[in-house]
């Protein structure tokens, strides 16, 4: 286990807090305990969409996503939403010669999960930019998030 972070003191009492004399890892990652024993991984505490007073983890929008046949990649952010306080946004790269349409791909979402968390924009882009260890980059996300298209025309 690691000993904590170098040179935050702060974040590693968080992360790795000793309790009852035995250090412990507490690393932000939130999983549900199913009836049958199994355990469904949710996502990261720093990856939550506050949306309408929900929680929504991105990586759970983000599996939904990736099975829609005309998706090859994907990416969830939140945005800024005067209504919500913040807004689940997909970024979304179609696989070659498909076309996504935003309001499609939310209500595809929310056949698999709670309609809260699908996304209320799309963002359509060639291609899903990701750091060179291959975790999506979040921050460019975040950017292009401002571009995104309503995905809940009618609704």
């Amino acid at each position: 286990m690691p000993l904590g972070y170098l040179h935050d003191r702060e974040r590693t009492e968080a992360t790795f807090p000793v309790v009852a004399g035995e250090r412990m890892a507490i690393p932000g990652d939130r999983a549900q305990l199913l009836a049958d024993g199994s355990i469904r991984m949710l996502g990261r505490d720093a990856m939550v969409v506050n949306t309408g007073g929900e929680k929504v983890f991105v990586e759970e929008v983000e599996a939904v996503l990736s099975r829609h046949p005309d998706v090859a990649d994907v990416l969830v952010v939140g945005r800024p939403s005067a209504r919500f306080g913040q807004e689940v946004v997909a970024v979304v790269a179609p696989r070659p010669g498909a076309t996504v349409d935003p309001t499609e791909l939310r209500e595809f979402v929310a056949a698999d999960i709670a309609r809260f968390k699908a996304p209320r924009a799309v963002v359509v882009c060639d291609a899903v930019r990701r750091h060179a260890n291959g975790k999506a980059d979040y921050g460019w996300g975040q950017e292009v998030a401002a571009a995104a298209v309503d995905a809940t025309i009618g609704r």
